[in-house]
């Protein structure tokens, strides 16, 4: 049976690490054509960076996902107010993982709690879908009556 928690940052931290270090692998096996797992950092002491920096971030919330006290995946949201019109709270959804052996249903469950906390703080769900993200995310959101309003260009290095 999963549960969903608060992460405490402190206790979590390694999870969350290698959370982040198998989310940015999954981007670089899943690339194809697109070099999109270049933006993210080879150097692990640079992602350690990044991502104590991401932690320390006023406004983010991080969901567990544990199954039988193991927890098996997570999602970062930040509630900030959004860039073009303060007086809306966005929700920005920074990352989501589930390790490979997690219990089926796992992300499903994550978002499912994230969305709940995010409209019940009256906030604007922002959800990125990377060109590498499973291709079941866009129905995920559209059954959450989420529409597409960006396509972003970028630069890749």
């Amino acid at each position: 049976m999963i549960s969903i928690r608060l992460a405490d940052f402190k206790a979590d931290a390694l999870i969350i690490m290698e959370g982040a270090r198998d989310c940015v692998r999954r981007h670089k096996e899943h690339q194809g054509d697109l070099n999109i797992g270049s933006i993210f950092p080879d150097d692990d002491k640079v992602l350690i960076a990044a991502l104590d920096k991401i932690v320390s971030f006023d406004g983010l919330e991080v969901l567990i996902a544990e199954d039988e006290k193991r927890v098996v995946g997570g999602i970062g949201v930040l509630y900030i107010p959004y860039l073009w019109n303060p007086e809306l709270l966005s929700a920005d959804q920074l990352f989501w993982w589930a390790v490979e052996d997690a219990p089926f249903r796992t992300e499903k469950i994550l978002f499912d709690e994230a969305m709940r906390r995010i409209e019940e703080r009256n906030a604007m769900p922002i959800i990125r879908v990377l060109k590498t993200s499973p291709k079941g995310l866009e129905k995920l959101c559209q059954k959450v009556s989420m529409v597409p309003v960006e396509t972003m260009y970028m630069r890749l290095p």
